[in-house]
């Protein structure tokens, strides 16, 4: 959880530290990472600096990224927010929110009958609004769209290294 922006800085360092926290430790043998993003907000198909931030990420730990964007006016459809947030409103529900570590705290301690287990931490890092991505900088960005709906889904790879010059 943040207490500053929603950005797309925001979105990736949140899926790195699940990724460095969880992720590598659970699937060791992993080669690509799959990401459902919504269509709008910080995480957009239209995001150039959420594509920026990824590549970033598949360069850090080595992974593919595969991207599939839910089509705008569908991202209600999610599994994870009809499994995660319900239970999480009802944990809370006539409790005062007076912080963000108690609100961190309270989607935490989240359970459900089926097993439902939450890891929540608090991100007390600024990320700036309104950061500008160049058409020469998201030229970098080793993407790959998808024969269907490419601009919803798509492939990033980490930058293949450059080769020396003799």
């Amino acid at each position: 959880m943040g207490q500053s922006h929603d950005t797309a800085e925001f979105a990736v360092t949140s899926i790195q530290g699940w990724w460095d926290t969880l992720g590598r430790a659970r699937y060791p043998e992993a080669t690509c990472l799959d990401i459902t993003s919504d269509s709008g907000g910080s995480n957009s198909a239209a995001s150039r600096l959420y594509k920026l931030m990824l590549q970033t990420l598949a360069d850090t730990t080595g992974l593919e990224i595969h991207v599939s964007h839910y089509p705008p006016g569908t991202s209600k459809w999610n599994p994870i927010e009809h499994k995660v947030f319900s239970p999480v409103r009802i944990n809370w529900r006539g409790k005062p929110l007076d912080g963000f570590n108690t609100v961190v705290q309270y989607i935490a301690h989240t359970t459900n009958a089926t097993g439902l287990k939450i890891k929540a931490v608090l991100d007390a890092r600024t990320y700036d609004i309104g950061r500008k991505v160049s058409k020469a900088a998201l030229a970098k960005v080793n993407i790959e769209r998808n024969a269907f709906q490419g601009q919803w889904n798509y492939i990033i790879r980490p930058t293949p290294p450059v080769a020396e010059s003799a």
